[in-house]
């Protein structure tokens, strides 16, 4: 099951040696199972988990100064010098701490009886 996770975050990054500020708000997915290490082997699996970027889109981007920066050269450098890997981890982040708080539309729950992902607090049953 995919849980959709929205964040906005900022990076800096540094382009001929001037650094710029990157706002951007990015919306993605995250998956995660986790072990079952206890019985038969055919029932037993390792972790699973996953994250992607579906959309992104840069916010502003002001330089050093803290002055917008209008210079679409200077935006596509930019965009293309982003973390992506940072962005990831920053979206896996936002969803393991929903899940740590007990929001009930990002905790996933295994039903061993079924054998199916159940991702419903309230008991019903979705196959993916």
């Amino acid at each position: 099951m995919r849980h959709n996770c929205c964040i906005s975050g900022e990076q800096e990054v540094v382009v001929d040696d001037r650094t710029y500020l990157v706002a951007y708000e990015c919306s993605g997915y995250a998956v995660y199972r986790p072990a079952r290490v206890n019985g038969p082997p055919e029932n037993c699996w390792p972790d699973e988990s996953e994250c992607e970027i579906v959309d992104a889109a840069v916010t502003s981007i002001s330089d050093d100064d803290g002055n917008p920066v209008d210079d679409n050269a200077i935006w596509l450098i930019c965009i293309q010098a982003l973390n992506t890997d940072k962005i990831r981890d920053q979206l896996w982040d936002q969803f393991m701490q929903r899940r740590h708080d007990g929001d009930p539309d990002a905790y996933d729950h295994w039903r061993d009886d079924a054998m199916i992902w159940d991702s419903d607090p309230q008991g019903s049953i979705t196959n993916d």
